[in-house]
C-alpha cells in the first residue's frame, strides 16, 4: 500500500472515530466537526503528501489533484450516482453498475448514510466523475455527476498535472484485488 493510500485510510479511521466518540449527539456538531475534519485531512493527508497548498475549502468540491481509482480487477462495480446539486438541495442517488476502467474520478470526501446523531463508518468514497466513457450511448453523460463507491474497492493517486489522462500505477497492478485488511 502506498503512503497516500495509507494516509487516506488513517484519515478515514481518525475522522470516523473522532465523530463517533466526541461529536455525535452534540448540538451544532455537524458545523463544528467540519472544521475539525478539515484539519485532520490537512494533517494526515495533505501535509505528509506535500500537498499543503492545494486545498482551501473543506469537502464541498472535488480535489483536482486527488484521483480515486476503483479496483481494476473488478469486472463490474455497483455504485450510486447523482447529478450535481446546488447548496442545500436534496440529491437523488441512482444505483448503477459500471466497469471500473470507464471512469476518471476526483475525491470529494468520505460518506455515510447517516442522520446527524448517528454513528458513522464512512463506508463510501464520494467523488466527482470528471471523465466518463459510460452513459446513454456512451456519450459521457455521467461526467460531472457525483458517485459513491465502497471505500474498500478504491485506491488513491496524486495527479501531478490536472490535465493528465488516466494512468495506472496503483498497487493493484497485477494483483487480484485490494490488499486485505
Amino acid at each position: 500500500m502506498t503512503e497516500l493510500n495509507l494516509n487516506m485510510n488513517r484519515y478515514r479511521e481518525c475522522a470516523r472515530h473522532v465523530w463517533n466518540t466526541y461529536f455525535r449527539g452534540q448540538s451544532n456538531s455537524e458545523d463544528l466537526f467540519l472544521n475539525v475534519e478539515y484539519e485532520l485531512f490537512y494533517a494526515l493527508v495533505l501535509a505528509p503528501s506535500g500537498l499543503e497548498g492545494e486545498h482551501k475549502s473543506p469537502f464541498d468540491v472535488p480535489l483536482p489533484f486527488l484521483r480515486v481509482v476503483p479496483n481494476p480487477s473488478l469486472r463490474v462495480l455497483s455504485v450510486m450516482i447523482a447529478p450535481p446539486g446546488g447548496p442545500d438541495s436534496n440529491v437523488y442517488w441512482k444505483e448503477v453498475e459500471l466497469e471500473p476502467g470507464d471512469l476518471e474520478l476526483r475525491f470529494i470526501d468520505f460518506f455515510d448514510w447517516a442522520n446527524p446523531d448517528d454513528f458513522r463508518d464512512y463506508q463510501y468514497v464520494r467523488a466527482r466523475i470528471v471523465a466518463s466513457h459510460v452513459g446513454e450511448n456512451e456519450d459521457g453523460r455521467y461526467k460531472g455527476h457525483d458517485i459513491l463507491l465502497p471505500a474498500m474497492y478504491v485506491q488513491y493517486e496524486v495527479v501531478v498535472d490536472t490535465r493528465e489522462s488516466r494512468h495506472s500505477h496503483c498497487d493493484w497492478a497485477g494483483s487480484d484485488g485490494p490488499p486485505a485488511g
